[in-house]
C-alpha cells in the first residue's frame, strides 16, 4: 500500500491524464514553489479536473472536534493533489490540524464537492464528508501539519506551495480537524486535482 506524499509531487510527465502533457514539478526538495506550478493546476482545471468542497458555514455552541475529510478508496484509480485547505474561524481561538488516515471516517454529512470547471465532470472521489456536530473522538491518524487560528480569521494550512498527493489505489486520506475553545463559526474549504 502506497503512503501519501507531501514533496517532491512529480507524476507522469507524459500521459492521457495530464493536461497539454506539462510535467507536474510543484516544489522542490525544500518545500519552494517551482514556477509554473500554479499554471499547472488552472490547466487542470480548464481541463475539468480541479474541485472544491466545504463543510458551510457552521455554528458550534461548545468546544469540539469538527472535520472535513478527502478520501481515496482503493479502488480509485486517480490520483488526488490537495493543493489547499482554508480554516475560516469566528467567535474562539482554535486549533487546526491535517492528519493522514488510512480508513474513510465516513462523517455523517456528504461534503458538496464542485468541479471548478462548471463544464467538467463529477469527482471520482466518493467519499468526501464533513462533521458539524461534536466528534467525541479526538483526531486520528499522522499529523502532516498543525496550526493555531485566532479570533475572526481565515488560514491557509498548506503554506509555501506544499502540496498533498492521495495516490490512486491506495486507500488514504486527509481529514482537517478545527477545535474551538468555545462556541464558535467555522468552515473548512479544500481544492484538489484529479489526474
Amino acid at each position: 500500500m502506497a503512503n501519501p506524499t507531501v514533496v517532491p509531487i512529480m507524476p507522469p510527465a507524459r500521459g492521457p491524464n495530464v493536461p497539454d502533457a506539462q510535467p507536474i514539478y510543484l516544489v522542490d526538495l525544500y518545500g519552494n514553489p517551482i514556477m509554473g506550478a500554479e499554471a499547472t493546476i488552472e490547466a487542470f482545471i480548464r481541463n475539468g479536473q480541479g474541485f472544491s468542497a466545504n463543510t458551510g458555514f457552521q455554528t458550534n455552541v461548545a468546544t469540539g472536534n469538527f472535520a472535513l475529510s478527502i478520501f481515496n478508496p482503493a479502488a480509485n484509480t486517480k490520483n488526488a493533489l490537495i493543493y489547499s485547505i482554508i480554516v475560516i474561524e469566528g467567535a474562539t481561538i482554535s486549533q487546526v490540524q491535517c492528519n493522514f488516515t488510512t480508513t474513510d471516517p465516513a462523517y455523517g454529512t456528504p461534503a458538496v464537492v464542485l468541479n471548478c470547471n462548471p463544464k467538467g465532470p463529477g469527482s471520482s472521489l466518493s467519499t468526501v464528508s464533513y462533521a458539524a456536530t461534536t466528534q467525541t473522538l479526538g483526531p486520528a491518524g499522522t499529523v502532516v501539519v498543525a496550526r493555531r487560528i485566532p479570533v475572526n480569521t481565515d488560514l491557509e494550512m498548506l503554506t509555501n506551495g506544499r502540496v498533498i498527493l492521495l495516490p490512486a489505489g491506495s486507500a488514504n486520506g486527509l481529514t482537517t480537524f478545527t477545535t474551538p475553545t468555545g462556541a464558535s463559526n467555522w468552515e473548512i474549504i479544500a481544492s484538489w486535482v484529479e489526474f
